[in-house]
């Protein structure tokens, strides 16, 4: 299933580095790089800083995660197996899950409370998240199973600052 989906959803290559190039977008080292601008440039015991605070730890821990599950799964990826005669993606056994879903699943989920259209967020996060298919990077199953783990781990770590945040 997840090679016939992969075929029917490849991009052109022009189209492949446009993704390509959002895909920057979801990127760990941008968000963890980002969110460290954002924790020195929010000053004392903001509700900014704390915002800021949350985002580095979910940021971290998907990508803790993302790491831990790659090295026990060795599934290779889609443009190894499919051939997209463009740019190798990645490691080549580095198909499950996909980090890039992962991080826009955590910032959808994170952010998604405290924006106007949440389903706007929700879209783009998800759009990202299947170009990662479209390119040839992962496979559906390992991006569904990123993006999903990031939403996991973004609610685990709100809860669990918002819960350190209250005690005395």
């Amino acid at each position: 299933m997840d090679r016939a989906i992969t075929r029917a959803a490849r991009l052109p290559p022009s189209s492949a580095r446009v993704a390509f190039s959002l895909g920057g977008l979801a990127d760990a080292r941008v968000l963890l790089g980002g969110g460290a601008l954002w924790l020195l440039a929010t000053p004392g015991q903001s509700a900014a800083r704390s915002d800021a605070v949350r985002f580095l730890t979910t940021i971290a821990a998907t990508t803790a995660l993302h790491h831990a599950v790659k090295r026990i799964v060795d599934q290779v990826r889609p443009d190894r197996v499919i051939g997209s005669g463009r740019l190798k993606t990645g490691r080549s056994l580095d198909a499950m899950p996909s980090g890039h879903a992962m991080h826009a699943g955590a910032v959808a989920a994170l952010f998604s409370d405290r924006v106007a259209r949440p389903a706007v967020l929700w879209s783009a996060a998800l759009g990202l998240a299947s170009a990662r298919v479209a390119m040839l990077a992962h496979w559906p199953s390992g991006v569904a199973l990123g993006f999903l783990g990031g939403v996991a781990v973004a609610r685990c770590t709100r809860w669990v600052t918002r819960s350190h945040s209250r005690k005395p």
